[in-house]
């Protein structure tokens, strides 16, 4: 019948080797992510309450509160060479 489209394929049939490529699927992949990370961020003062209190050149102090509320202690280091 004239006219009538197949729903197992686009009409256009340059899309469907679109995603084929691999590197094109990681950039959609990418993209959704992003989107979705962006759209879950806290707005104005809301962000701030999310901050982590960071304890500066006091491992002794941090260990201290991190066992004292059972929590995990994050340890950050870096070099600038």
């Amino acid at each position: 019948m004239a006219g009538r489209i197949d729903h197992g394929q686009s009409a256009d049939p340059s899309t469907d080797r679109l995603l084929d490529c691999p590197t094109m699927r990681h950039l959609l992949i990418a993209f959704v992510l992003a989107a979705a990370v962006g759209a879950c961020q806290p707005a104005g003062d809301d962000a701030s309450k999310l901050a982590l209190p960071f304890i500066v050149d006091n491992f002794d102090a941090a260990l201290a509160q991190a066992q004292e509320q059972n929590l995990p202690l994050f340890v950050e280091t870096w070099a600038p060479w």
